[in-house]
C-alpha cells in the first residue's frame, strides 16, 4: 500500500528491541551467534510459560563438575535444571507469578535466595547446601521489615561467608530501603548507613555488588551509584561515584543515571564496569576520590523515544524528539545525521511540536516542563526559555500538549481534569498568556491525550482520558466553551486513550487510540464522534479486544496524491492501512524489513508532500516520503469473470505490473508475500467497480528473490509467481 522508501536517521540511535525471541531463557554455544530457547520444555511439578515473563537472575553452580546445574531466579519463584536448562523443576516458592526473587550461588555450592513478602509462600531470605526442594532453610534475620519488595543479594568473592541484603523496604530503613550483613549465620542491620535519599525508583534500578578483594568495598545501585568502603557500617566513607550530578547532560561526568549492575575485572578488581540507561561504561580505578569513566559505547546510545515532531507547514525532513532518560534532541538529515542537545538538564524528554516553518520550537521534559526555544537548521538555540503555565496541577510523568496545526500560535497543554490554552505560543511564559479551561474539567479522571483540526471547521478539540472518556469542543480557540460527551452509550472501551487522531482535511474524522491489551484498540469516527466504529481488525486476537493483539500507542492519518492512508504506531511496528470499512479491514505490517517488529511509540505524516516520521522505543526516528501505488482502468467493459493476470515484465527491475478483473463491484485486497509467506506489502485494500485495472508495483526498497501477489475479491482468492532480479 504505502512503499517506505525511508531510512532510520540520528547515528545515535540503537538498543533495538526489532529481534523478539518472546519471554524466557536462551542458550548459546557459540559465542552468541545462535541462541537455543531453554524454557521450552517441562516435566511434572514445574512452571508453566508464564514465570519466564520475568528473569531476575541466572545462577551457575560452578562447584558442579558438569557445569549444568543452573537456578533462575523467576516471578514468584526459585527454578532449577541440572541438565543446562533443558528441563526445570520448581524448587522454591510456588505461586509463580508477581513476586520479586532473587538467587546466587556460591563457589562451594552454597545457595542463597530470597522472595518478597507478597509471595503467597515461602517470603522471606532463605539457604540451601543442596538446592534441593526440601533442603532450604529460612535464616530471615529477626527485626527485618515486615513488608518488603524486591530483595538483591551478593557474597563476597574474598570470603563467602559475608553476604549482604539489599532489600527494598517501604516505610522502613534509610529512604525506604534496608542492608543487612550475614556472616557465618550472624547478622547485622547496616540500614542507617544507606544515604537517606538513595532512590531505587520501584526496585527498577537496583542492585548491590562486593569487591572481588575486599569484603567491606560495596557497591549499590538505584539512580545513583554508590561506594562505601566499610560496608555500610556507617556513612563516613559514602560516596557517589556515578548517576546524577554537573556532567553535560546533568549526570555524573561521562556517567548515566539508572544503575542496573557491575562487573569486575577479576585481575584487577579496581577496573569496573558499569551497566545502566546511557549504556556501559568503564573506570580503572573504582576506589578514586573522584572516578573517571570511559564510555564504551562506540555511538550506540539508547534511543527510547516518548514523542516526535515534524513541521506541518514546509518540506523540511527536521525531526525533533523526546528521549527516555536522554532529553530531548534535534536532527536535520539534510545537513547531517547526528542528533544535536536541546536542553541541558539530562533528564526524561516528552513530546514535541514545531510552529509553521520552524519559527519556534516546543519540547517538555518529565512531569509537564514546556521549553520554547529558537533553533537554526543546524541546530543553533537561541530564545530558550520555560514556558509550562506554573497554576497548573496534575501533570503526568510524560504530560501531553498538542499545538494547532491551523494556527501554531495556539497550544493546549494539559493540567490533571483540565485542559490550559495560550493563543500566543511564541510569547506566553509560565506565569502569562496561559488560561485554564474550566469546562474542559474531567471529574477526576485524568486527559491522556488531545487532538485538534486543521481544517473543515477549525479550532475543533477532542481530548480523552485515563478512563475511556471522550469530549469535544468546538470553537475551542476562544473562551470556555462548554466540550460535547461524545463517548458515553457509543460502545468504546473503559481503557486509557494514547492519541486521538483528527483527519486534517475533516475535522468530523478521526482515530481513537486505546492503548491498554485486552480491550479494543482502535476506533474511527466520521461524524464528530455522534458514532464510532471499531476498526481494530487483525490487530486483534479476539473480535472482543482479547488475546494476543500488540497494544496500539498512536495514530495519523495521511492524505496524500488522492488516497487515504492510516498509520498505527504499535507494539509490534508500524501497521497501515488504506480501507476502514468494517469486515474487509486489513492492517499491514508497514515497513517489516526496515522498522521491523520495533515498538512504535508515535507516528506522525505530512499531507502536503507524504512524509511520515516513526518514533521508536529502542530503535531511534524512522522517516519516509510516501509512494502510493499507481491505479490505472484498463477497461470500463465488464468482465465475464475474475482474473488475477502475470505481472509483466518478469522477471523485473524494480517496477512491474499487474493486471486484474472483476466482473462486479467488490472490495480489492492485493498484497505481496516473500518466500516464507510473510506479508511484504498491501498494494490495495478499497472497493472497486466491474472492470479491468492494473496496478504498478515498485520493489526499490526489497531484495532480488521471489514473490508471490494475491488477490483477494469477494470470494475469488488466486496467487501468482514474480522474480524481483537486481
Amino acid at each position: 500500500m504505502v512503499l517506505w522508501t525511508g531510512e532510520k536517521i540520528g547515528n545515535s540511535a540503537g538498543g533495538s528491541l526489532a529481534d523478539y525471541l518472546g519471554d524466557g531463557i536462551f542458550k548459546s554455544t557459540d559465542n552468541g551467534v545462535t541462541w537455543t530457547q531453554l524454557n521450552s520444555t517441562s516435566n511434572e511439578n514445574v512452571f508453566n510459560p508464564g514465570p519466564f515473563n520475568y528473569v531476575w537472575r541466572l545462577a551457575l553452580d560452578k562447584s558442579n563438575s558438569s557445569q549444568d546445574e543452573i537456578y533462575a531466579a523467576v516471578d514468584g519463584g526459585i527454578l532449577k535444571s541440572v541438565d543446562g536448562g533443558t528441563t526445570w523443576i520448581t524448587v522454591l516458592g510456588d505461586s509463580l507469578t508477581g513476586d520479586n526473587t532473587d538467587v546466587i550461588v556460591t563457589s562451594t555450592g552454597i545457595v542463597y535466595a530470597t522472595l518478597s513478602s507478597d509471595a503467597n509462600s515461602n517470603p522471606g531470605i532463605w539457604r540451601s547446601t543442596t538446592g534441593d526442594k526440601s533442603s532450604w532453610t529460612n535464616i530471615t534475620p529477626g527485626g527485618w521489615p515486615t513488608n518488603y519488595n524486591r530483595t538483591v543479594l551478593s557474597a563476597a568473592p574474598s570470603d563467602e561467608n559475608v553476604v549482604y541484603f539489599f532489600s527494598q523496604t517501604p516505610g522502613a530503613g534509610n529512604s525506604g530501603h534496608s542492608l543487612w550483613k550475614y556472616t557465618s549465620g550472624t547478622w547485622e542491620n547496616r540500614s542507617s548507613s544507606i544515604p537517606n535519599d538513595f532512590d531505587t525508583q520501584g526496585s527498577y534500578d537496583q542492585f548491590i555488588a562486593v569487591k572481588p578483594n575486599d569484603s567491606e568495598v560495596i557497591f549499590i545501585g538505584g539512580v545513583d551509584l554508590v561506594r562505601s568502603e566499610n560496608g555500610f557500617l556507617n556513612n563516613s566513607t559514602n560516596t557517589i561515584i556515578g548517576g546524577t550530578g554537573s556532567g553535560p547532560l546533568g549526570d555524573y561526568p561521562n556517567h548515566f543515571p539508572d544503575q542496573h549492575k557491575v562487573f569486575f575485572d577479576l585481575t584487577n578488581p579496581s577496573i569496573m564496569f558499569s551497566s545502566n540507561d546511557g549504556g556501559v561504561f568503564r573506570t580503572d580505578d573504582n576506589l578514586a576520590g573522584i572516578v573517571t569513566w570511559t564510555e564504551l559505547n562506540n555511538n550506540y546510545v539508547t534511543t527510547q523515544f516518548y514523542g516526535i515532531a515534524i513541521d506541518y507547514a514546509s518540506t523540511s525532513k527536521i525531526v525533533t524528539g523526546g528521549m527516555q532518560d536522554r532529553g530531548n534532541f534535534f536532527v536535520n538529515p539534510d545537513n547531517s545525521n547526528n542528533w544535536i542537545v536541546m536542553d541541558d538538564f539530562g533528564i526524561d524528554g516528552a513530546y514535541h511540536a514545531i510552529s509553521s516553518n520552524r519559527t519556534f520550537y516546543y519540547f517538555s521534559f518529565q512531569n509537564g516542563g514546556l521549553l520554547r526555544a529558537k533553533f537554526t537548521d543546524t541546530g543553533v538555540k537561541s530564545n530558550f526559555a520555560e514556558i509550562n503555565p506554573q497554576n497548573a496541577t496534575g501533570q503526568t510523568f510524560v504530560n501531553p500538549y498538542t499545538m494547532d496545526p491551523g494556527d501554531t500560535e495556539i497550544i493546549y497543554y494539559v493540567g490533571g481534569e483540565y485542559l490550559w490554552r495560550t493563543n500566543s505560543a511564541s510569547t506566553a511564559s509560565s506565569n502569562s498568556g496561559w488560561t485554564r479551561m474550566d469546562n474542559s474539567n474531567v471529574n477526576g479522571a485524568t486527559i491522556s491525550a488531545v487532538g485538534v483540526s486543521k481544517t473543515n471547521s477549525t479550532h475543533i478539540v477532542y481530548y480523552g482520558t485515563d478512563d475511556g472518556q471522550i469530549f469535544r469542543i468546538d470553537n475551542a480557540n476562544a473562551g470556555d466553551p462548554t466540550p460535547v460527551d461524545i463517548w458515553t452509550g457509543k460502545g468504546l472501551p473503559n481503557g486509557y486513550v494514547s492519541c486521538i487522531a483528527v483527519d486534517k482535511t475533516n475535522s468530523n474524522k478521526a482515530l481513537a487510540v486505546f492503548s491498554n491489551y485486552n480491550i479494543l484498540s482502535l476506533f474511527y469516527t466520521s461524524d464528530g464522534g455522534s458514532t464510532w466504529t471499531s476498526v481494530g481488525s487483525n490487530l486483534e486476537e479476539n473480535t472482543n479486544g482479547t488475546g494476543d493483539g500488540p497494544s496500539t500507542r498512536w495514530a495519523s492519518i495521511l492524505n496524500f496524491n488522492g488516497q487515504t492512508i492510516y498509520l498505527v504506531a504499535t507494539s509490534t511496528g508500524l501497521a497501515s492501512t488504506t480501507n476502514l470499512n468494517g469486515s474487509s479491514i486489513v492492517w499491514a505490517n508497514e515497513a517489516a524489513t526496515t522498522i521491523g517488529n520495533v515498538v512504535c511509540v508515535m507516528v506522525l505524516s505530512r499531507d502536503s508532500d507524504g512524509y511520515i516520521a516513526v518514533g521508536t522505543h529502542g530503535n531511534g526516528v524512522f522517516t519516509a516520503l510516501t509512494t502510493v501505488t499507481g491505479i490505472d482502468v484498463v477497461s470500463n467493459n465488464i468482465p465475464n469473470s475474475f482474473a488475477l493476470s502475470q505481472n509483466y515484465p518478469n522477471p523485473f527491475n524494480p517496477s512491474t505490473t499487474i493486471q486484474f478483473s472483476i466482473p462486479e463491484a467488490t472490495n480489492v485486497n492485493l498484497t505481496i508475500y516473500d518466500q516464507l509467506g510473510k506479508k511484504v506489502k498491501e498494494l490495495l485494500n478499497k472497493n472497486f467497480s466491474a472492470g479491468k485495472y492494473s496496478v504498478d508495483f515498485n520493489a526499490n526498497n526489497l531484495s532480488s528473490g521471489v514473490y508471490y501477489y494475491r488477490i483477494i475479491a469477494g470470494n475469488f482468492v488466486q496467487s501468482n509467481k514474480m522474480i524481483l532480479l537486481k
